[in-house]
């Protein structure tokens, strides 16, 4: 397995974990939890953007 797959792979977990505390904390009643999903969402966000630039980042360095 090369680098670029295990880093891909951590990434795309990352991603999928903030997602599943987002999902999470929907159903809390936490008086802070309206902020928390907000920050939650921007981490969301910011990890699918670098999981994209490292699979077209693989892509790149495989075709080279």
């Amino acid at each position: 397995m090369r680098v670029i797959d295990i880093v891909l792979m951590v990434a795309i977990a990352a991603v999928f974990v903030t997602l599943c505390f987002g999902v999470w904390n929907m159903f809390s009643t936490d008086p802070k939890s309206a902020s928390r999903s907000n920050k939650l969402m921007r981490a969301r966000v910011l990890l699918q953007f670098l999981a994209v630039i490292i699979l077209l980042a693989g892509f790149y360095w495989l075709k080279s």
